[in-house]
């Protein structure tokens, strides 16, 4: 798993924070409330979840502003 930072050439020379940036349709939101002082839930922000190409991508995104932060990475071909 590789935290808050890309894991290299899944997409073929497109980085993976990219196209979730560029895709919200494919995320999933995780049934999770936010905890985490960095990102409170009161303020927009909630943990979502894409997968690519086999890997998934775990992020956190502020409904309000659209801001994304914080991706891990976790190849599910291991």
């Amino acid at each position: 798993m590789v935290e808050g930072g890309d894991s290299g050439d899944l997409l073929g020379g497109e980085g993976e924070m990219e196209y979730a940036n560029e895709n919200p349709e494919y995320e999933a939101e995780l049934p999770t409330i936010m905890k985490d002082p960095r990102w409170p839930a009161e303020d927009g922000w909630k943990k979502m979840e894409m997968e690519i190409n086999g890997v998934e991508i775990r992020y956190v995104c502020n409904t309000y502003t659209g801001e994304v932060a914080y991706f891990k990475f976790k190849d599910r071909m291991d």
